[in-house]
């Protein structure tokens, strides 16, 4: 219901009205936060809010034209199209609400849980990128660049520092360089190529490094997703799936699975 086009149930509040797809978009955020907010009042309800950690997050931002011909999500890498939402409830948590600055991807979440479940989380070297595993309430927390790709209808690689974020094209025809203190809405490219030549060095090697360890994994056949278009002719995108072992992430040293 937060994805295009927004379509929500005929009996739905629209309090934003419909006249435009950013009012349907806006209608299909407060039903969500509607549906959220009745599954955490039945586990109230239950008893059992206390003993449980809720977490809420994201796969993508949306884009409402910020940039020319940025709409939706997946054509380019600005602010609009990363920022997602993580929200987090745990009952380990000071009381009250607190906003996070520090920098993050989805890599972060699982070592996170585990962390406010007590389970020690743990890299191995050799596995996925040793920095890509962090726990995003750790007072230990360090800040790094954070690497982000897209593929359609163009290739291109997004590092976000702490306060500068290069984007450049697989081609190399498109470089631009953010500081995204002074210019949040990233309006301004700066001319640093110094600068940018650095973070994208540091993007490609870390997608390089992530494109090897999921190639090396076992295979287990076809993906579910290939099955299925071969029982019911359903046509696949370009995008292939694969049902493949991913042992590139491991999270504990302790016996706990």
């Amino acid at each position: 219901i937060t994805h295009h086009e927004y379509f929500l149930p005929p009996d739905a509040p629209k309090p934003f009205g419909t006249r435009s797809v950013v009012d349907r978009y806006k209608n299909g955020l407060r039903f969500a936060d509607d549906v959220l907010g009745r599954l955490i009042d039945g586990y109230r309800a239950r008893g059992l809010l206390d003993d449980t950690v809720i977490v809420v997050v994201g796969d993508h931002g949306e884009a409402f034209d910020e940039h020319p011909g940025n709409r939706l999500h997946g054509s380019f890498l600005y602010e609009e199209n990363l920022r997602t939402p993580l929200l987090i409830r745990a009952p380990s948590l000071p009381a009250g609400t607190q906003r996070s600055r520090r920098p993050s991807t989805h890599a972060d979440v699982a070592p996170t849980i585990l962390s406010l479940l007590g389970v020690p989380a743990a890299t191995r070297p050799g596995a996925l990128d040793e920095s890509a595993v962090r726990d995003l309430l750790a007072d230990t927390f360090t800040a790094r660049p954070t690497v982000h790709a897209t593929s359609f209808p163009t290739s291109l690689v997004a590092v976000r520092g702490p306060r500068l974020k290069a984007i450049t094209s697989e081609d190399g025809r498109i470089a631009e360089l953010y500081d995204l203190v002074a210019d949040p809405r990233e309006q301004s490219p700066l001319d640093d190529e110094r600068a940018t030549a650095s973070l994208i060095a540091h993007g490609r090697r870390t997608l390089a490094r992530r494109a090897q360890v999921l190639t090396s994994a076992p295979r287990l056949g076809p993906g579910w997703l290939e099955r299925a278009a071969s029982s019911s002719q359903l046509t696949l995108s370009s995008g292939r799936v694969f049902n493949m072992v991913r042992p590139c992430l491991p999270l504990s040293t302790s016996s706990a699975q």
